[in-house]
């Protein structure tokens, strides 16, 4: 069975909004931040989150697409999430939108993106995101990845 991209980001959306839109009642902790690396389906990445309040983050992330012989480029995605909270599970499930650019044609768009962080102790995060660039050409990028956090 064949999916785009499209459809795939539209069920991650809708899963992400139907899992996590109960859980969004559940008291906040203090706002994470953190900065780390991780891994894509495209290469290496550059992830971090700076809480804006309780409920927003700005989440610059950085890919290189390194697998591809020949086919070198970063992309940069700069944008802001809505954070639904953390649920009973530790989870702390995201949803947002906002600009990106890549250096392959120098493209400028949109991307979308939804993950969640799970908060392994006092010092470590670990991130899982998919995003969507909305360049000339789609750019899917899947990304897991482990962060320091660090206080406000």
């Amino acid at each position: 069975m064949k999916f785009s991209i499209a459809s795939l980001i539209s069920i991650g959306f809708a899963c992400t909004v139907a899992v996590t839109a109960p859980m969004s009642v559940f008291a906040q902790e203090k706002p994470l931040n953190y900065f780390g690396v991780g891994a894509s389906n495209r290469g290496a990445a550059l992830e971090s989150k700076l809480s804006i309040n309780a409920r927003f983050s700005g989440r610059p992330k950085a890919t290189g697409k390194l697998f591809e012989e020949g086919d070198r480029h970063a992309t940069i995605y700069v944008p802001v999430t809505y954070d639904f909270g953390q649920t009973p599970g530790g989870l702390r499930p995201f949803i947002g939108g906002g600009a990106g650019v890549t250096t392959e044609n120098t493209q400028f768009g949109g991307v979308l993106t939804t993950g969640v962080d799970y908060r392994i102790n006092k010092r470590l995060t670990a991130v899982g995101s998919v995003n969507l660039g909305l360049f000339e050409e789609r750019d899917f990028t899947a990304v897991l990845g482990i962060a320091t956090n660090f206080n406000q």
